[in-house]
Protein backbone atom coordinates (compact mmCIF):
# COMPACT_ATOMS: atom_id res chain seq x y z
CA UNK A 1 0.00 0.00 0.00
CA UNK A 2 3.14 2.57 0.88
CA UNK A 3 4.45 1.92 -2.85
CA UNK A 4 1.34 2.40 -4.58
CA UNK A 5 -0.30 5.56 -2.41
CA UNK A 6 2.37 7.41 -3.39
CA UNK A 7 2.49 6.24 -6.97
CA UNK A 8 -1.12 7.89 -7.29
CA UNK A 9 -0.63 10.53 -4.61
CA UNK A 10 -1.02 13.40 -7.35
CA UNK A 11 -4.14 11.46 -8.86
CA UNK A 12 -7.37 12.71 -7.35
CA UNK A 13 -7.66 9.46 -6.12
CA UNK A 14 -5.29 9.70 -3.41
CA UNK A 15 -4.54 12.61 -0.95
CA UNK A 16 -1.90 11.94 0.89
CA UNK A 17 0.89 13.60 2.67
CA UNK A 18 4.13 12.13 5.08
CA UNK A 19 5.99 14.71 7.29
CA UNK A 20 8.84 13.67 9.42
CA UNK A 21 11.41 15.22 11.50
CA UNK A 22 15.08 14.93 12.83
CA UNK A 23 17.09 16.61 15.52
CA UNK A 24 20.49 15.38 16.89
CA UNK A 25 23.38 17.21 17.68
CA UNK A 26 23.73 20.63 18.94
CA UNK A 27 19.68 21.14 18.81
CA UNK A 28 19.10 18.54 21.45
CA UNK A 29 20.18 18.96 25.09
CA UNK A 30 22.29 15.57 25.11
CA UNK A 31 23.35 15.68 21.25
CA UNK A 32 21.18 12.46 20.93
CA UNK A 33 18.90 12.06 17.46
CA UNK A 34 15.19 12.18 17.77
CA UNK A 35 13.87 10.68 14.51
CA UNK A 36 9.74 11.00 13.56
CA UNK A 37 7.76 9.80 11.41
CA UNK A 38 3.94 11.15 11.23
CA UNK A 39 1.56 8.60 9.43
CA UNK A 40 -0.51 11.96 8.13
CA UNK A 41 -2.05 10.93 4.91
CA UNK A 42 -5.90 10.53 4.44
CA UNK A 43 -5.77 6.42 4.07
CA UNK A 44 -8.95 6.97 6.67
CA UNK A 45 -9.28 6.24 10.12
CA UNK A 46 -8.24 1.99 10.19
CA UNK A 47 -4.93 3.78 9.37
CA UNK A 48 -5.08 6.26 12.36
CA UNK A 49 -6.43 3.96 15.01
CA UNK A 50 -4.56 0.74 15.43
CA UNK A 51 -0.58 0.68 14.95
CA UNK A 52 1.36 -2.22 15.35
CA UNK A 53 4.52 -1.93 16.72
CA UNK A 54 6.64 -5.23 16.01
CA UNK A 55 9.97 -6.87 16.98
CA UNK A 56 11.69 -8.89 14.36
CA UNK A 57 14.47 -11.70 15.59
CA UNK A 58 15.33 -12.71 11.90
CA UNK A 59 17.90 -16.41 11.68
CA UNK A 60 20.17 -13.97 10.07
CA UNK A 61 20.84 -10.23 10.73
CA UNK A 62 19.95 -8.17 12.76
CA UNK A 63 17.19 -8.11 15.41
CA UNK A 64 15.18 -4.04 15.14
CA UNK A 65 11.99 -3.00 15.99
CA UNK A 66 9.49 -1.05 13.44
CA UNK A 67 6.06 1.23 13.56
CA UNK A 68 3.37 0.83 11.03
CA UNK A 69 -0.15 -0.17 11.00
CA UNK A 70 -1.84 -3.88 10.54
CA UNK A 71 -1.70 -5.71 7.13
CA UNK A 72 1.73 -3.73 6.33
CA UNK A 73 4.32 -5.97 4.58
CA UNK A 74 7.95 -4.35 5.42
CA UNK A 75 9.15 -1.45 7.01
CA UNK A 76 8.18 2.39 7.26
CA UNK A 77 9.92 3.40 10.51
CA UNK A 78 11.93 1.60 12.42
CA UNK A 79 15.23 0.69 14.65
CA UNK A 80 17.89 -2.04 14.61
CA UNK A 81 19.97 -3.68 17.25
CA UNK A 82 23.34 -1.78 15.23
CA UNK A 83 21.78 1.55 16.45
CA UNK A 84 19.95 2.24 12.87
CA UNK A 85 16.76 4.71 12.61
CA UNK A 86 15.07 4.46 9.59
CA UNK A 87 11.59 6.52 8.17
CA UNK A 88 10.15 6.89 4.73
CA UNK A 89 8.33 9.71 3.47
CA UNK A 90 7.39 10.20 -0.01
CA UNK A 91 9.15 12.21 -2.31
CA UNK A 92 8.34 14.05 -5.49
CA UNK A 93 10.00 13.33 -9.25
CA UNK A 94 8.95 13.22 -12.64
CA UNK A 95 11.15 9.93 -12.94
CA UNK A 96 8.01 7.10 -13.93
CA UNK A 97 7.13 4.58 -12.20
CA UNK A 98 8.56 1.57 -12.84
CA UNK A 99 9.10 -2.04 -11.71
CA UNK A 100 10.94 -2.35 -8.92
CA UNK A 101 11.41 -3.21 -5.54
CA UNK A 102 9.05 -1.83 -2.70
CA UNK A 103 10.70 0.48 -0.87
CA UNK A 104 9.07 -0.73 2.87
CA UNK A 105 11.05 -4.42 1.73
CA UNK A 106 13.82 -2.25 1.13
CA UNK A 107 13.68 -0.60 4.49
CA UNK A 108 12.98 -4.20 5.82
CA UNK A 109 16.35 -5.24 4.30
CA UNK A 110 18.47 -1.91 5.95
CA UNK A 111 16.79 -2.78 8.94
CA UNK A 112 18.19 -6.30 9.10
CA UNK A 113 21.55 -5.98 7.83
CA UNK A 114 22.71 -2.36 8.21
CA UNK A 115 25.34 -1.14 10.86
CA UNK A 116 26.31 2.31 9.18
CA UNK A 117 25.21 5.24 7.18
CA UNK A 118 27.41 4.03 4.45
CA UNK A 119 25.49 0.19 4.35
CA UNK A 120 22.10 1.86 3.95
CA UNK A 121 23.79 4.27 0.95
CA UNK A 122 25.44 0.92 -0.39
CA UNK A 123 21.68 -0.86 -0.27
CA UNK A 124 19.90 1.91 -1.74
CA UNK A 125 22.18 2.24 -4.64
CA UNK A 126 21.66 -1.68 -5.04
CA UNK A 127 17.96 -1.52 -4.90
CA UNK A 128 15.50 0.84 -7.26
CA UNK A 129 12.51 1.28 -5.87
CA UNK A 130 9.12 2.11 -7.84
CA UNK A 131 8.49 5.54 -6.95
CA UNK A 132 10.42 8.54 -4.79
CA UNK A 133 10.97 8.61 -1.20
CA UNK A 134 12.57 10.31 1.21
CA UNK A 135 14.30 7.87 3.72
CA UNK A 136 15.50 9.64 7.09
CA UNK A 137 18.58 8.00 8.76
CA UNK A 138 20.24 8.30 12.02
CA UNK A 139 23.35 5.97 13.53
CA UNK A 140 22.98 6.07 16.79
CA UNK A 141 26.04 4.74 17.38
CA UNK A 142 28.28 7.77 15.63
CA UNK A 143 26.08 10.56 16.26
CA UNK A 144 25.35 10.94 12.73
CA UNK A 145 22.52 11.13 10.38
CA UNK A 146 21.15 11.62 6.81
CA UNK A 147 18.27 12.30 4.28
CA UNK A 148 18.58 10.36 0.99
CA UNK A 149 16.26 11.46 -1.75
CA UNK A 150 15.39 8.39 -3.69
CA UNK A 151 14.11 8.35 -7.24
CA UNK A 152 13.90 4.77 -9.19
CA UNK A 153 17.18 6.41 -11.23
CA UNK A 154 19.14 7.98 -8.58
CA UNK A 155 20.31 8.20 -4.83
CA UNK A 156 21.24 11.91 -3.48
CA UNK A 157 22.19 11.97 0.38
CA UNK A 158 22.20 14.84 1.96
CA UNK A 159 24.31 14.89 5.62
CA UNK A 160 22.35 16.62 8.51
CA UNK A 161 24.20 18.24 11.46
CA UNK A 162 21.17 19.32 13.53
CA UNK A 163 17.85 19.46 12.34
CA UNK A 164 15.37 18.47 9.44
CA UNK A 165 12.07 18.70 8.74
CA UNK A 166 10.81 16.92 5.33
CA UNK A 167 7.31 16.39 3.90
CA UNK A 168 6.88 15.69 0.22
CA UNK A 169 8.80 17.56 -2.09
CA UNK A 170 12.75 17.14 -2.78
CA UNK A 171 15.77 19.60 -1.56
CA UNK A 172 18.87 18.45 -3.06
CA UNK A 173 20.59 20.33 -6.13
CA UNK A 174 20.29 17.34 -8.56
CA UNK A 175 16.22 17.21 -7.69
CA UNK A 176 15.18 20.62 -6.59
CA UNK A 177 14.46 21.61 -9.90
CA UNK A 178 12.55 18.50 -11.19
CA UNK A 179 9.42 19.77 -12.31
CA UNK A 180 7.09 17.06 -10.53
CA UNK A 181 8.87 18.26 -7.31
CA UNK A 182 8.39 21.75 -8.08
CA UNK A 183 4.74 21.34 -8.50
CA UNK A 184 4.19 19.34 -5.38
CA UNK A 185 6.20 21.92 -3.20
CA UNK A 186 3.22 24.81 -4.76
CA UNK A 187 0.69 23.02 -4.42
CA UNK A 188 0.61 19.82 -3.42
CA UNK A 189 1.53 18.39 0.09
Amino acid sequence: IHDIGQALVDSPLVVTACTGFMAGGPATTDGHWLLARNFDFDGGSLFDLQKVVTFVVPDEGIPYATVTFTSMTGVMTGLNQAGIGIALQAGASDTPVRLGMPMTLIAHEIMESASSIEDVEAILDKRRGLVAENVLIVDGNTGRAALFEVTPDQVERIDVDATLSVSNHFRSPALVDDPVNIVRKAEGT
